[in-house]
């Protein structure tokens, strides 16, 4: 009974300290702004390029749907491969 009682207090609290840094990182993100992730952006590129997204392009929901099916499509295979 403690040990579940405890559970949930540490996961509140690791909630409650992470909240203000990961809000900051979301804000820098949004705003176009450098953060520590832009190495990824090689990686990000690629994934665009393969699922046919512009990011600079704002899609329908037609659209939104075919690029969703296209990278659900990705990851099933890269999943496979793994």
């Amino acid at each position: 009974m403690n040990s579940e009682i405890s559970g949930v207090i540490f996961i509140l609290l690791f909630t409650l300290v992470l909240s203000y840094p990961l809000g900051k990182y979301m804000s820098k993100v949004f705003k176009g702004e450098k953060v520590w992730t832009d190495f990824l952006l090689p990686l990000e590129n690629f994934i665009f390029r393969i699922c046919s997204i512009n990011p600079n392009e704002t899609m329908d929901w037609k659209e939104n749907m075919k690029v969703l099916l296209r990278l659900n499509l990705v990851f099933f295979f890269w999943s496979i491969i793994i």
